[in-house]
């Protein structure tokens, strides 16, 4: 089972860190809950709200007459019975206009027996603040607050009618655990804290560490493994060390392959070189034709000069020429060439280079057709020129009258593709295997080394040349990588 991406672990941390600071979260919300703030808050609300439930309820009583006038104090003291069982911890009673207290109730509390006493402590409190309820006929609060417990008291004014009496409550709160949970409430939102700006910390080291990688990836990927640059340094530390790991290994791979294009190159001209001795027997073949020919044609001169010399004269000058070209072409495949590369602008090159091919196709009606997809290449104009030249002069010699030779540029990885198509009839199984073996020609004019200078040049360049054939003639296709100026 294949192990999960570095990628994958760190989001599987990071959405574990999410999950910890949510719970923390709920852990935190309860722990606040627990604290003082939020304890007195809802005493005071549970006290204010038992007041305005006392004070309404025996104004609705007084209002509909459902007491007479001796048995107020039992129905205040069943309103708070009643009412004070629903509010857990809150005690409280009614104040009169005389501003003497009236009855009382905890029924919550927890001690042994019913408390029926107001504690003497809270008298003052609670008598101050139900005389002010009852002047100013709203609602009075206050907290007293203690080291150990704090104390709410509440006093609502019974109706809108002035010195009609007051209700009250209170209720203690317990401080001492709700600092306890304060100070832990406090811990916990640090930890929180820190959680959050580590989460946040690994989001963004993750996502840099990802964005980098991709980076690298791109750098990589835009380039093909025999034309690859070195690679510029990596922010990322580890990342950095396989960017130099990769330029070393770069470094030694380019290294090895200019150390076996030179190896190739000797080999190819020590070959050249072995094929002499086979190639003198056939290029003494070669020349002893073209010589024969000028012998005969000077002999029958030497008969009648007069007559026969200015016909014999271009014929010799002929076959002059044809030796010429033959020891030029045999001197050419001995030198190992020298490719002096430089960015050339390919439509501006063929224009310039093949006028002769041009007039040559002319003239036999002959249509050249080029089709440029690449702008820009670096290669040897001159040397790359003659090769293409070699490859033109075939097709067109072995296109019919009207016919089209196709030349197209395109670029495929890293290479220059060269195809050059013609609509002859096309090269047999059996040529192709000796295509570019010299002397082996099949043109009538003819010698045999075209195709092999084009081989020679192409290979110089560290490229490859084949003829794969079409269906409506023969197809030669070159590949030539971006040489290095």
């Amino acid at each position: 089972m294949p192990r999960p991406s570095l990628r994958l672990c760190l989001a599987a941390l990071w959405v574990f860190i999410l999950g910890v600071a949510i719970a923390l979260a709920a852990v935190i919300y309860e722990a606040y809950e627990q604290g003082p703030g939020s304890q007195i808050r809802h005493a005071s609300l549970s006290a204010e709200k038992a007041c305005t439930e006392l004070a309404t309820k025996f104004s609705w009583g007084e209002e509909n007459k459902s007491y007479s006038l001796e048995k107020k104090s039992d129905f205040q003291y069943a309103l708070l019975e009643i009412i004070l069982e629903h509010y857990e911890g809150v005690e409280g009673g009614y104040w009169n206009s005389e501003k003497t207290f009236g009855p009382y109730a905890y029924p919550t509390y927890e001690g042994n027996g019913i408390k029926r006493d107001i504690p003497e402590s809270e008298r003052p409190t609670l008598n101050r603040l139900a005389d002010q309820a009852n002047l100013k006929h709203a609602l009075q609060s206050e907290l007293k607050r203690g080291s150990r417990e704090g104390i709410y008291y509440t006093a609502c004014p019974l109706s809108l009618v002035a010195n009609s009496g007051a209700a009250w409550t209170m209720i203690r709160i317990p401080l001492s655990t709700g600092f306890a949970y304060s100070k832990f409430q406090w811990s916990l939102s640090l930890i929180f804290v820190f959680i959050i700006i580590s989460g946040i910390g690994l989001g963004l080291v993750v996502y840099r560490w990802i964005r980098n990688v991709r980076s690298l990836e791109r750098e990589i990927l835009q380039h093909s493994v025999d034309n690859l640059p070195p690679l510029n340094p990596n922010p990322e530390l580890e990342l950095n060390r396989i960017v130099d790991a990769i330029n070393q290994l770069n470094s030694r791979f380019q290294a090895s392959k200019a150390e076996t294009k030179k190896l190739e190159r000797k080999i190819a001209h020590n070959d050249r070189l072995s094929a002499l001795g086979k190639m003198a027997a056939e290029m003494a073949h070669e020349i002893r034709n073209p010589l024969a020919t000028i012998s005969l044609k000077l002999e029958n001169a030497l008969v009648d000069p007069a007559s026969r010399l200015p016909l014999a004269a271009p014929i010799i000058y002929a076959q002059i020429g044809r030796m010429d070209r033959l020891i030029n072409m045999l001197l050419a495949m001995t030198q190992q060439f020298a490719i002096k590369a430089q960015t050339v602008d390919i439509q501006d090159w063929v224009s310039t280079s093949f006028l002769n091919i041009r007039k040559n196709a002319e003239s036999k009606k002959v249509s050249l057709l080029f089709d440029f997809q690449v702008e820009r290449w670096s290669f040897d104009p001159f040397h790359l020129a003659r090769a293409l030249e070699n490859l033109l002069s075939n097709a067109i010699a072995f296109t019919a009258i009207h016919g089209q030779v196709r030349v197209s540029f395109f670029k495929e990885d890293s290479n220059l593709i060269i195809i050059v198509e013609d609509e002859g009839p096309g090269i047999s199984a059996q040529v192709r295997d000796t295509l570019f073996e010299p002397f082996k020609s099949h043109r009538v004019d003819g010698n045999g080394l075209g195709l092999v200078l084009v081989d020679d040049i192409v290979k110089a360049h560290g490229g490859s040349i084949e003829e794969i054939g079409s269906s409506s003639g023969a197809l030669f296709r070159m590949e030539i990588p971006w040489q290095k100026s």
